[in-house]
Protein backbone atom coordinates (compact mmCIF):
# COMPACT_ATOMS: atom_id res chain seq x y z
CA UNK A 1 0.00 0.00 0.00
CA UNK A 2 1.24 3.46 -0.71
CA UNK A 3 0.19 6.91 0.49
CA UNK A 4 0.91 10.40 -1.33
CA UNK A 5 2.24 12.41 1.80
CA UNK A 6 2.10 10.94 5.08
CA UNK A 7 1.02 7.63 6.26
CA UNK A 8 -2.07 8.22 8.21
CA UNK A 9 -1.69 7.13 11.93
CA UNK A 10 -4.68 4.69 11.84
CA UNK A 11 -3.37 2.50 8.88
CA UNK A 12 -2.70 -1.18 9.67
CA UNK A 13 -0.29 -2.73 6.77
CA UNK A 14 0.49 -6.29 6.73
CA UNK A 15 -1.59 -8.74 9.08
CA UNK A 16 1.50 -8.43 11.95
CA UNK A 17 1.00 -5.23 12.79
CA UNK A 18 -2.96 -6.36 14.10
CA UNK A 19 -3.05 -6.38 17.77
CA UNK A 20 -4.36 -9.34 19.17
CA UNK A 21 -8.35 -9.38 19.49
CA UNK A 22 -8.67 -6.17 17.17
CA UNK A 23 -10.58 -8.47 14.81
CA UNK A 24 -14.11 -9.53 15.69
CA UNK A 25 -16.83 -11.29 14.15
CA UNK A 26 -19.11 -8.69 13.54
CA UNK A 27 -15.99 -7.24 11.39
CA UNK A 28 -15.48 -9.95 9.22
CA UNK A 29 -17.94 -9.89 6.18
CA UNK A 30 -20.04 -12.64 5.64
CA UNK A 31 -19.03 -15.74 3.58
CA UNK A 32 -15.43 -14.07 3.33
CA UNK A 33 -13.44 -17.41 5.59
CA UNK A 34 -13.57 -20.12 3.63
CA UNK A 35 -12.08 -24.04 3.75
CA UNK A 36 -9.81 -22.74 1.11
CA UNK A 37 -8.71 -20.02 3.40
CA UNK A 38 -7.58 -21.73 6.25
CA UNK A 39 -3.89 -23.53 6.39
CA UNK A 40 -4.79 -27.20 7.09
CA UNK A 41 -4.10 -27.94 10.94
CA UNK A 42 -4.35 -24.76 11.41
CA UNK A 43 -7.22 -24.89 14.05
CA UNK A 44 -7.09 -28.05 17.22
CA UNK A 45 -9.42 -28.85 18.98
CA UNK A 46 -8.37 -26.57 22.26
CA UNK A 47 -9.37 -23.59 19.28
CA UNK A 48 -13.10 -24.65 19.17
CA UNK A 49 -15.72 -23.33 21.26
CA UNK A 50 -16.92 -25.76 24.63
CA UNK A 51 -19.53 -28.35 23.38
CA UNK A 52 -17.86 -28.39 19.64
CA UNK A 53 -16.59 -32.14 18.34
CA UNK A 54 -13.52 -32.12 16.90
CA UNK A 55 -12.87 -35.92 16.02
CA UNK A 56 -15.52 -36.92 18.22
CA UNK A 57 -19.15 -37.57 17.38
CA UNK A 58 -21.67 -34.94 16.45
CA UNK A 59 -24.41 -36.39 19.28
CA UNK A 60 -24.88 -37.78 22.22
CA UNK A 61 -28.21 -40.18 22.88
CA UNK A 62 -28.96 -42.01 26.07
CA UNK A 63 -32.31 -44.24 27.27
CA UNK A 64 -34.05 -42.31 29.80
CA UNK A 65 -36.18 -44.63 30.49
CA UNK A 66 -37.41 -48.38 30.19
CA UNK A 67 -36.86 -50.14 26.60
CA UNK A 68 -39.19 -53.06 25.85
CA UNK A 69 -38.12 -54.89 22.15
CA UNK A 70 -41.10 -56.79 20.91
CA UNK A 71 -40.48 -60.21 19.61
CA UNK A 72 -41.36 -61.02 15.36
CA UNK A 73 -41.64 -57.20 14.55
CA UNK A 74 -39.16 -55.85 11.91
Amino acid sequence: MSFIGKKPADVIQSAQMLADGTVTTSKIQDNAITTAKIAPGAVVQADLAAGVAGNGPAFSAYLTGAQTITSNVA
